[in-house]
């Protein structure tokens, strides 16, 4: 009787579901990333055309759409991973809650429809929900980083 040695090749099944992974965690960190540097680009493009630094600090919020979908992503390539789950999850998690938070708070508040004005409790409560939610977004950014640095073999 002959004992097999163990071998350190994948499988086919194993390569493949890597290349999903890492295909996923590059496309969900990509789309997390737009809404965090978009503003900071067309804030430089209009420092450069314009001569005046305009930030908006509300794009990562209209951003949603490419947050989510990479949020989608990313969750999808820590599953087949199996890896980062429960860090990519709650930033995940968290982004909705906050961004749904802010829209409940404006609507409670007034603020959403100008029934109230643009100051005092109401406003502070609305931005630091939106802080919320643009430090989780960053959150799963860096998260997908580290699944990215993970999948492909290097330590971050």
């Amino acid at each position: 009787m002959t004992v097999q040695e163990p071998t350190t090749r994948r499988t086919g099944a194993s390569s493949g579901r890597m290349r999903t992974a890492r295909v996923l965690a590059v496309l969900g960190t990509t789309l997390t990333g737009i809404p965090i540097a978009a503003p900071v680009v067309l804030a430089a493009v209009s420092l450069l055309v314009a001569q005046h630094w305009r930030f908006d600090y509300l794009l990562p919020g209209e951003l949603v759409v490419p947050a989510a979908t990479g949020g989608a992503a990313l969750l999808a390539a820590s599953l087949v991973a199996r890896r980062a789950r429960v860090a990519v999850c709650c930033a995940a998690n968290a982004a909705a809650l906050f961004f749904v938070l802010v829209g409940v708070i404006a609507n409670a508040t007034g603020l959403a429809t100008g029934a109230a004005p643009a100051e005092g409790p109401a406003l502070i409560a609305v931005a630091a929900v939106y802080v919320g939610y643009v430090l989780s977004v960053v959150a799963m950014f860096a998260v997908g980083v580290v699944l990215c640095g993970s999948l492909f073999g290097r330590r971050v």
